[in-house]
């Protein structure tokens, strides 16, 4: 005999069909913004492209010289190792590169998606699948990469690759997340403020890390040379101390800058010379992350330290320009996650207003502000991201026999869990 259908059902059934459109809507606008993108010719991709051209010549791509007169001008700044990366590219047309590598952004970004919503069982008939889909649709972050050609969703990817590793707790998946972090720290310095919560909860993986870092470093110098390696840290790095009130910054140092400057008239190219927002931006950084660590000593769960050091990582970073926004696609996840099984300790209605100023508008929408709290606002998303994995991992008690019975369980039992999960 069939069980009637309950009010509450068929009302969960009108959300998850409402969620479906709205994300089709979502992802409608994402494609037509995107498809705008495919006929430009963007700076920043230019600029990792030229420094995979300078490489494909025995020459180097940097221009010390000119990073010490514009810290921001458009001269190749990362580590060497992607300029080698991209020198498969360096043979293309422009317009060819261009358009794979935007190809391969797109790949990356939903198979982060598709591995995040894998690891923590959102599965389609679950609404928080479908909330987890339309904020990665509506995520403006998200565009700003695809617009400039970044590598924000490569990033996002190796987070998710390390997060999902992790939960696993296997010699393959602890060799994954420290290889994922070196990958990340050799693009872009600040994954490595992961490292001391893997040394203390994760060491085989810090092994990995250091192979990784190892033999990346050693592949770098076999295809270039030690010169290239020792010119961007005695030189290149030291260049890119400084920070800037740029309204595309939104870290701790423009926060603080923009109470003494304007920053929609500051050089966009030149780092900002203010001592006390120096100094203030440091004291809040350390502070930030010694306050994270010691919280996430508390905390057993592999999430929280994904939920809180993630936004702390853009917090502390001299320039987190909103781009990199787009990792924090990773801890909302989570928290959806940790929404779909009914954890008590997490203020929805602060992840809410957090993701609404995330995710809508960048610096175009407060270039005529005159308030720096204005300008700052989305530095206010991201630290309500960090003070929500803090309260999370402070006050959650994760149930350790649950988490360990998740891991053991066979791959293809997992995969359909998160299909029939709902």
């Amino acid at each position: 005999m069939a069980v009637p259908k309950t009010a509450g059902y068929w009302l969960r059934r009108l959300l998850i069909l409402g969620l479906i459109v709205a994300t089709a809507i979502a992802a409608y606008r994402f494609g037509r913004v995107a498809r705008t993108y495919w006929s430009i010719q963007p700076t920043d991709f230019g600029i990792f492209l030229n420094g995979a051209m300078a490489v494909a010549a025995g020459q180097s791509p940097y221009d010390v010289e000119g990073l010490r007169q514009m810290e921001y001008g458009a001269y190749y700044k990362n580590p060497p190792l992607l300029a080698i990366a991209l020198v498969p590219l360096a043979g293309l047309g422009f317009m060819q590169a261009w358009h794979l590598w935007f190809v391969i952004n797109l790949i990356l970004y939903l198979a982060a998606f598709v591995l995040l919503a894998y690891t923590e069982s959102l599965g389609p008939r679950s609404p928080y699948f479908w909330l987890l889909a339309l904020a990665f649709c509506l995520f403006q972050p998200s565009l700003d990469t695809l617009f400039g050609g970044q590598l924000e969703f490569f990033m996002l990817f190796l987070f998710t690759v390390c997060y999902w590793a992790i939960r696993r707790q296997t010699a393959v998946s602890a060799a994954m997340s420290g290889i994922s972090i070196a990958i990340g720290t050799l693009l872009k310095l600040f994954p490595i403020l992961l490292v001391p919560w893997l040394l203390l909860r994760r060491p085989k993986a810090v092994i990995w890390f250091v192979v990784g870092l190892v033999a990346l470093t050693l592949l770098s110098v076999a295809v270039t040379s030690w010169q290239l390696q020792v010119q961007f840290w005695t030189q290149v790095l030291p260049a890119l101390r400084g920070g800037t009130a740029w309204l595309e910054n939104q870290s701790y140092f423009a926060f603080f800058a923009r109470l003494w400057v304007n920053g929609a008239s500051v050089d966009v190219y030149r780092a900002t010379d203010l001592p006390a927002a120096n100094r203030l931006s440091w004291l809040a950084s350390v502070l930030t992350y010694v306050l994270s660590l010691a919280v996430l000593l508390r905390a057993q769960h592999p999430r929280h330290a994904f939920t809180v050091l993630l936004p702390c990582m853009l917090l502390v970073t001299p320039a987190a320009w909103i781009h990199y926004e787009t990792l924090l696609l990773l801890p909302l996840g989570i928290f959806l996650a940790g929404l779909a099984t009914r954890s008590r300790h997490i203020a929805w209605p602060l992840l809410l207003f957090a993701f609404v100023l995330l995710a809508f508008g960048n610096e175009q929408q407060v270039q005529f502000a005159k308030s720096g709290l204005i300008q700052s606002y989305k530095f206010f998303g991201v630290f309500l991201m960090w003070l929500l994995g803090m309260l999370w991992a402070w006050y959650d008690q994760p149930d350790a026999r649950k988490s360990a019975s998740q891991a053991e369980s066979p791959r293809w039992t997992q995969i359909r869990h998160w299909v029939r999960r709902g």
